[in-house]
C-alpha cells in the first residue's frame, strides 16, 4: 500500500495550451496539469508562479487553470498536487513552464518645425518608445493621405526633406515587436500637424523726390523685395486714384516722367509669385505720399512801433518776400481778429493810422500766387504782436477801525488812486468770502454798518475804467485786515427773598427755611436773547434759564440747608450762529437760618381793616356829590385793577381766587367845595388773609399811600414819596345786608370787586357827562 501511494505521489506535468507563450495583456491562458498515473480519488492541484503558489483546484487526475494575464503574469510556471491518505501525501512539483506578457506603451512624437513649414523646406517627425522589447519598428502614418513609412529602432526620426503641398497634413507613428514568433503593436502615438506655405516678405518701397514735388518735374518710386522666389513681379498702386503698374522683377522702378496734380497722392507696391501652381501674394508695402507744389519761402515780418502801443497812434506792419514767382500778393491776417487785408507785390507796408482796442493782437502775413491755373500760398510768417494798453497804477487801501472790530459795530474801508482816468469805480473784495462791492470815484469809502463773523478776514480794493468801449483794472491793493469778536461784560448777581424774610449782611445774604428766596442774574444789554446758567458749589447741576430782557430769576420756593453755599452765574449768548459765555460773575454766598414762628396779631389786622372802611365810605359819598358838580368837574379816570385773594377759614372756606385790582385816578377842578387840592388820586393795595380773631379768617392788609414827594431821610423804609395817589384795595366777596347804616362787625365782609365795579360805572357815567357839558 505505501509503494503504491508513493506510486501515486510522482511528479505531475504542466503544459501551456496556448499556442505562443508570449501574450498580451488582457489575453486568456490555460495551464493544464496532469497527474501520471491515473487515479479515482480527489487531489488538490496547485500552479506555482516563481515558486509563489497563485491558484489551487480539486480535481481526481488532472486539472486546467485559466488566468486573464497582465504585465505581472510573466514567470516561470509549475504544480503539484496532494492528497490525504493515512497521512497527507505532496507530490513533487512538475517542470517549469515560461510565460511571456508583451506590454507596449504609446510612443511619443514631436515635430519640427511645429505648425507650418515653408515649402520646399525639410521637416522631422521623431517617434520614440520606452519598452524592453527593444527589438521592433516603427510605421510613421499620415492620417489623411497615402504616405506611409517604416524604421526600426526605439526612437528614430522620419525626415521629409522638401515639403510640398501633398505632405501637409498631421501624422502618427505605431511601434512593433517580434516576440516569440508572434507580432506585437503599440497603441497610436498622438497626431502632429503642419501645414505648407509660402511666406513673402513685406516688399520695401522709396520715393524720389520725397513729400513735395514740383510741378512737371519726375518721380521715381522703387519696389523691392528679398525672396527665393523670385519669378514673380511687382504691382505699384495708387491709394485714392485710377493709376496701377505692373512690372516683373524683385526689384523695379516705377518712373512718372512729367508730374501733374493728378498724380499727387499715396501709393503701394505687392509682389506676387507662383509656386508648384499655386499663386502667392506679399502684404502691400507702406505707402509713400507725395503732393505736387509750387514751392514758395516764408515771407518777413516787422511791426513798429513794437510790443506796446499808447491808444490812438500809428503802426505799421511790413511783408516781404524773396521768389521766382513775383505775379502774386500779400495778405496780412490778425490771428484772433477780424482784421484782413491784401496788397500786391513781394514787399508791402501794411499801415493802421490810429490804433485802436479791436487792432491789437497779433499778426501775420501770406503770400499768394496763381500757377497753371492753380493757387499757391506760402508758409505763414511769423507772428508780430502789440497790445493797446491804458496803465493804472496801484491803489491804496485803508481801514478803520484796525484789526478787532465789535461785532455790530460799523466798518470803513477806503480805497484811492491817483491817474488821469478818473470816470472808474473801486471794487472793494473779501479774499476768502463772497463779498464784494463796488463804488464809482477815485477816492471811496466801503462802510459795513453792523459787522458780522462773515465780514471778517482781508480784503483789497481794484480800480477799474473803461476808455473806449474797453475795460482797464489797475493791479490789487494791498490787504487789510479784520477780526470780529464779542466781547462779554460780566454779569451781575444779586439774592431776593420776595416775602420779605431774607437778611443781608456785609459776608453774604441770608434765607430763612421753609421759605422762598430768588437769585437775580442780569448783564448789560449788549445782544439780545441768550441765557443764564447759575452755577452752586454744593451741586454738579446746574440751572439754565434764558433771559428776558437781559436778566432771569432763579426761583427757589422753600430755601433749606442744602441751598447753602456759593452762587454764581455766567452769561452765555448766541451771536451769528457762534455761542459766546461771559466771565463768571462774583460769589454770592447763600446761608439758610431757622424762622420763628411768626405770629402777626389779629389786633393790627382788624385796625387795618377798620381804617380801610371810612376811606371806601369816603370815596362813595364823594362820587355822589361829584354828580352836582357836573359842569365844574372834568374827571377822568381809569380803572386797571390785579389782585390775588387768599381765603382761609372756619364755616366760609374759599380757594385762592384772583382778581383784577381796580386803580382810580381822579382829577378835580380848583372850585370842588369837598377837596382844597385839584386832583386827588389814591392808591390802596389791601391783602387779604385768614385771621383767627375773625372767627377762624386771618386776613393781612397792606395800605400804601402815595402822595407828593418829600424827602425823609430818618426813614428809609417809607414808600410815601410818590406824585399820585393809588389805591388798590381787595375786599372780601361777601357784603352786610346793613352796610350803610351799621358799624362794621367781625361777620361782616364787604365785596370789593362788587364796590370796585359799581364805581368803575358810576364814574364812566360821571365822564360821559362831563364830557357832553365841556365840548
Amino acid at each position: 500500500m505505501k509503494k503504491m501511494l508513493e506510486l501515486f505521489a510522482q511528479s505531475p506535468s504542466l503544459t501551456l495550451t496556448s499556442s505562443h507563450s508570449a501574450v498580451s495583456a488582457g489575453e486568456a491562458v490555460q495551464f493544464r496539469c496532469v497527474s501520471p498515473s491515473p487515479t479515482c480519488i480527489s487531489a488538490d492541484f496547485r500552479l506555482y508562479r516563481n515558486g509563489q503558489s497563485i491558484k489551487s483546484q480539486t480535481a481526481e487526475s488532472s486539472t486546467t487553470f485559466v488566468l486573464t494575464v497582465d504585465s505581472s503574469h510573466q514567470g516561470q510556471y509549475s504544480c503539484d498536487y496532494s492528497f490525504q491518505g493515512s497521512s497527507s501525501i505532496t507530490s513533487s512539483r512538475s517542470s517549469s513552464t515560461d510565460l511571456t506578457v508583451v506590454t507596449l506603451p504609446a510612443p511619443s512624437i514631436s515635430l519640427s518645425p511645429t505648425k507650418e513649414v515653408t515649402w520646399g523646406e525639410k521637416v522631422n517627425i521623431t517617434c520614440s518608445v520606452q519598452t524592453q522589447f527593444t527589438g521592433g519598428s516603427f510605421t510613421l502614418i499620415k492620417n489623411s493621405g497615402s504616405f506611409r513609412e517604416t524604421k526600426s529602432g526605439t526612437s528614430i526620426t522620419f525626415s521629409l526633406s522638401k515639403v510640398d503641398f501633398v505632405h501637409e497634413g498631421s501624422y502618427y507613428c505605431q511601434y512593433q515587436i517580434r516576440v516569440s514568433s508572434r507580432d506585437f503593436s503599440s497603441p497610436h502615438s498622438s497626431s502632429v500637424q503642419f501645414s505648407v506655405v509660402v511666406t513673402l516678405p513685406t516688399p520695401r518701397i522709396s520715393l524720389s523726390p520725397i513729400k513735395e514735388v514740383i510741378w512737371g518735374e519726375k518721380v521715381d518710386i522703387t519696389c523691392s523685395v528679398q525672396t527665393q522666389f523670385t519669378s514673380g513681379s511687382f504691382t505699384l498702386i495708387q491709394n485714392s486714384g485710377s493709376f496701377r503698374a505692373t512690372k516683373s522683377g524683385t526689384s523695379v522702378t516705377f518712373s512718372l516722367s512729367k508730374v501733374d496734380f493728378v498724380h499727387e497722392g499715396s501709393y503701394c507696391c505687392q509682389y506676387q509669385t507662383r509656386v508648384s501652381s499655386r499663386d502667392f501674394s506679399s502684404p502691400q508695402s507702406s505707402s509713400v505720399h507725395f503732393s505736387v507744389v509750387v514751392t514758395l519761402p516764408t515771407p518777413r515780418i516787422s511791426l513798429s512801433p513794437i510790443k506796446e502801443v499808447t491808444w490812438g497812434e500809428k503802426v505799421n506792419v511790413t511783408c516781404s518776400v524773396e521768389t521766382q514767382f513775383t505775379g502774386g500778393s500779400f495778405t496780412l491776417i490778425q490771428n484772433s481778429g477780424s482784421f484782413r487785408e491784401t496788397k500786391s507785390g513781394t514787399s508791402v507796408t501794411f499801415s493802421l493810422p490810429k490804433v485802436d482796442f479791436v487792432h491789437e493782437g497779433s499778426y501775420y502775413c501770406q503770400y499768394q500766387t496763381r500757377v497753371s491755373s492753380r493757387d499757391f500760398s506760402s508758409p505763414q510768417s511769423g507772428s508780430v504782436r502789440f497790445s493797446v494798453v491804458v496803465t493804472l497804477p496801484t491803489p491804496r487801501i485803508s481801514l478803520s477801525p484796525i484789526k478787532e472790530v465789535t461785532w455790530g459795530e460799523k466798518v470803513d474801508i477806503t480805497c484811492s488812486v491817483e491817474t488821469q482816468f478818473t470816470g472808474g469805480s473801486f471794487t472793494l473784495i473779501q479774499n476768502s468770502g463772497s463779498f464784494r462791492e463796488t463804488k464809482s470815484g477815485t477816492s471811496v469809502t466801503f462802510s459795513l454798518p453792523k459787522v458780522d463773523f462773515v465780514h471778517e478776514g482781508s480784503y483789497y480794493c481794484q480800480y477799474q475804467t473803461r476808455v473806449s468801449s474797453r475795460d482797464f483794472s489797475s493791479p490789487q491793493s494791498g490787504s487789510v485786515r479784520f477780526s470780529v469778536v464779542v466781547n462779554l461784560p460780566q454779569p451781575n448777581i444779586s439774592f431776593s427773598a420776595p416775602d420779605g424774610r431774607s437778611h443781608w449782611w456785609l459776608q453774604g445774604s441770608e434765607a430763612t427755611r421753609g421759605y422762598s428766596f430768588s437769585i437775580i442774574c442780569s448783564t448789560k444789554p449788549q445782544y439780545p436773547g441768550g441765557s443764564f446758567h447759575l452755577e452752586f458749589s454744593g451741586s454738579r447741576i446746574t440751572r439754565t434759564q434764558s433771559a428776558v430782557n437781559h436778566s432771569t430769576t432763579f426761583f427757589y420756593p422753600e430755601a433749606d440747608f442744602v441751598h447753602q453755599g456759593n452762587f454764581s452765574c455766567v452769561y452765555e449768548v448766541t451771536v451769528s450762529s457762534r455761542t459766546f459765555s461771559s466771565p463768571t460773575t462774583e460769589l454770592l454766598v447763600v446761608s439758610v437760618k431757622v424762622s420763628p414762628v411768626p405770629f402777626i396779631a389779629s389786633g393790627v389786622t382788624a385796625g387795618l381793616l377798620l381804617m380801610l372802611v371810612p376811606i371806601i365810605i369816603f370815596l362813595k359819598k364823594r362820587s355822589k356829590n361829584q354828580k352836582d358838580h357836573q359842569l365844574a368837574v372834568k374827571m377822568d379816570h381809569r380803572l386797571r385793577a390785579r389782585n390775588r385773594y387768599e381765603f382761609a377759614g372756619g364755616n366760609n372756606e374759599l380757594d385762592d381766587e384772583d382778581y383784577e385790582n381796580a386803580e382810580t385816578v381822579f382829577h378835580q377842578k380848583e372850585d370842588s367845595d369837598d377837596s382844597d387840592e385839584d386832583y386827588v388820586n389814591v392808591d390802596i393795595d389791601v391783602k387779604t388773609k385768614a385771621v383767627a380773631s375773625y372767627g377762624g379768617a386771618k386776613t393781612t392788609c397792606g395800605i400804601t399811600n402815595r402822595g407828593n414827594e418829600t424827602d425823609d431821610d430818618d426813614d428809609d423804609d417809607d414808600y410815601d414819596d410818590y406824585e399820585n395817589t393809588e389805591v388798590t384795595v381787595q375786599k372780601m366777596d361777601q357784603r352786610s345786608d346793613h352796610r350803610e347804616d351799621s358799624d362794621v362787625s367781625d361777620e361782616d365782609y364787604i365785596n370789593i370787586d362788587e364796590e370796585a365795579e359799581k364805581l368803575a360805572v358810576d364814574n364812566d357815567y360821571e365822564d360821559e357827562q362831563i364830557y357832553a357839558n365841556t365840548d
